[in-house]
């Protein structure tokens, strides 16, 4: 079984503010952490993110929640699943 953290909400964010629309129901953040490769698998994760790209704090993409298993099964092949970090988004208010 292959197994994957996913981190917490930023602090920061704030459901309420109008312009924050995305909430944990259908979506989730997902980066690679820095390392060796770093661009290729950027390019991997960039392959599964929602349309159009949305990004959070400069390196988190956001993802349908759907396309989290065949990411991490990528990942995974790849033998790079340690590489791949998920934060959750808030609750709707």
């Amino acid at each position: 079984m292959t197994t994957y953290k996913v981190r917490p909400p930023f602090g920061w964010w704030n459901p309420m503010k109008p312009r924050t629309t995305l909430t944990d129901d259908s979506h989730i953040l997902a980066t690679v952490t820095p390392g060796a490769g770093q661009s290729d698998l950027q390019d991997l994760l960039i392959s599964f993110a929602a349309r159009p790209l949305n990004c959070v704090r400069g390196r988190y993409l956001v993802l349908e929640k759907a396309q989290m298993e065949p990411l991490i099964n990528a990942f995974d092949c790849l033998g790079r699943l340690n590489r791949l970090e998920f934060r959750r988004l808030p609750e709707k208010a």
